[in-house]
């Protein structure tokens, strides 16, 4: 699926990839492309340890990053989630991140320019 501006709201990020992850079964790939802004939001809960939970600025809002962890734990066994990430924001100039997520974790991959 492709969405793009007012399309792109919380909500639908997280219910299409959570969709998309229900009726994967192992030795499928899930590609997800966001390129846009990103933010920090404070910490309330000190779960983080900069004091700041980093988000995706979709349409309606910020998009926490506790949500991708929450996909994370839908991802089934088996199954890559790759994440090309291009985030601008006012903390961070620019930064690509490639990021497969399994069920076990996040693994940063090196960006290749």
């Amino acid at each position: 699926m492709k969405y793009k501006d007012s399309e792109v709201t919380t909500g639908r990020f997280y219910t299409t990839i959570k969709n998309a992850l229900s009726m994967m079964t192992a030795g499928d790939l899930l590609y997800i492309h966001y390129s846009g802004h990103g933010t920090q939001i404070p910490d309330y809960s000190d779960t983080e340890l900069n004091g700041y939970h980093e988000a995706l600025y979709l349409y309606d809002g910020p998009f926490q990053d506790d949500r991708l962890v929450e996909l994370q734990a839908l991802t089934p066994a088996g199954v890559k989630v790759i994440a090309k990430l291009t985030v601008v924001s006012q903390v961070i100039c620019l930064q690509k991140v490639h990021v497969i997520i399994s069920r076990t974790g996040f693994i940063r991959c090196p960006v290749y320019r």
